[in-house]
């Protein structure tokens, strides 16, 4: 099948939903068009999170001009999606499948029947066992997803997860980098961790994000709402050095100084042992550097935070190093949300290109079931068209044969005429 020319992806985060346009011009694409809508932060808001998508995605869909109907792909948050990294013993390509459904009903916490999952087998790593990467999450979850996207005039082709995307942009961007690069996508809820080296591939998803430092500063101003507070800390919050720090404006963004730290200093715990694990369990390398993405990495001086913790060389994750913007693309914002499109370019080159590391997706049973349709439709309408024309065959069969017939009775009555 011919790549589409043009292509539109959503990253569809916890606290916000991001949209962007891609093209493809010969053998590179282009963004032509991106924008962000945000959610209710509060996660006591969460069972109203279908109608805030489906708000959200109308809003996105009007602004960048995307029709109704339009075929997207989604990147869904990594905390609702269970990961896990298995080794099978090597067996023949035709029982793989068998093998693996066999260790997702062993690993996955739920029952196998409640859950979509499908898996990748990864490059060899050890003589005589296959690697693979798994994944589930719950069936009702992903049908709520698949219902909010069609109920905004949205057409999901491709739901994956955002670790998987942000996997296959950071390849894609940085295809020349030797050793181990850790990844570190801070978003609102979760934390991924993802080590890279070379085709080896290691995720872990930490339960802490931009959310827990709200979550601990809302405990201690006790007048205000969650939102409030995340409000709050997107306006005047930062991760101060370390010891006394006085370049606070005034206590309260002290406080909040002090508590973002924390959680951050959790977070640095989390990705030490991370380390470790990596190294001894999936015989992985020391990271070399480390790359910074999602939007809990803006906070400000996270980068600063982060390179005296790990005393790593660090920066901001471009996804766009490889991706040109078209002219109405502001530079000025480009260049402060770069770090947070790493899933919608992930998505866009899953869309436009065969040319992935990882091409593993969620099935999501609706979809599956009207992509059945979609491919069922041209041999059921070259069924309509040959029983048509079957029955035009016949009718001018019958036609012909009723006018022989008539003439045949023509003749025999004028030959009995003269004999009566």
């Amino acid at each position: 099948m011919k790549p589409a020319t043009k292509f539109a992806a959503l990253n569809l985060g916890m606290q916000s939903v991001t949209m962007a346009v891609f093209e493809r011009a010969g053998d590179g694409l282009t963004l032509t068009a991106y924008d962000r809508s945000g959610l209710v932060a509060d996660p006591a808001a969460d069972a109203s999170r279908p109608g805030q998508l489906k708000i959200a995605l109308n809003e996105l869909k009007t602004k960048l001009g995307w029709k109704s109907g339009g075929a997207v792909a989604c990147a869904i948050p990594s905390q609702g999606v269970f990961t896990r990294f298995v080794k099978i013993p090597e067996v023949a390509p035709e029982q793989v499948s068998q093998v693996l459904y066999f260790e997702a009903q062993q690993n996955v916490p739920y029952p196998i029947e409640d859950v979509s999952w499908n898996y990748q087998v990864l490059p060899e790593t050890e003589e005589g066992k296959l690697g693979a990467l798994l994944l589930a999450t719950k069936r009702d979850q992903l049908e709520q997803t698949v219902e909010a996207l069609e109920s905004a005039g949205l057409r999901p082709t491709l739901i994956e997860t955002s670790p998987i995307a942000l996997y296959n942009a950071f390849r894609y961007s940085y295809p020349d980098l030797q050793g181990c690069s850790l990844l570190i996508d801070v978003g609102a809820r979760a934390t991924n961790l993802i080590f890279i080296e070379g085709d080896r591939l290691f995720i872990r998803t930490l339960p802490v994000g931009g959310s827990s430092i709200s979550a601990a500063l809302q405990k201690r101003l006790e007048d205000r709402s969650f939102n409030d507070v995340e409000e709050y800390k997107r306006a005047a919050a930062f991760i101060p050095p370390p010891g006394n720090y006085a370049g606070a404006k005034d206590a309260e963004a002290a406080e909040a100084g002090k508590v973002a730290r924390t959680v951050m200093t959790r977070v640095h715990n989390e990705i030490t042992r991370s380390i470790t694990y990596y190294r001894t369990n999936q015989q992985g390398s020391a990271p070399m550097r480390a790359y910074l993405a999602g939007g809990g990495a803006s906070l400000p001086y996270t980068l600063e935070f982060f390179n005296e913790k790990l005393s790593l060389p660090i920066e901001f994750f471009n996804p766009l190093r490889r991706i040109g913007a078209a002219t109405g693309v502001d530079p000025a914002a480009l260049s402060t949300d770069a770090h947070c499109l790493g899933e919608c370019v992930g998505l866009a080159l899953r869309g436009t290109s065969d040319q992935c590391p990882l091409q593993v997706a969620l099935p999501a049973p609706s979809l599956e079931a009207a992509e059945a349709n979609r491919k069922r439709q041209p041999f059921l309408a070259a069924a309509a068209a040959a029983l048509v024309a079957a029955l035009a065959i016949a009718g001018f069969y019958f036609d012909r044969a009723a006018s022989r017939v008539a003439g045949l009775n023509a003749e025999a009555a004028a030959l009995a005429q003269p004999l009566q």
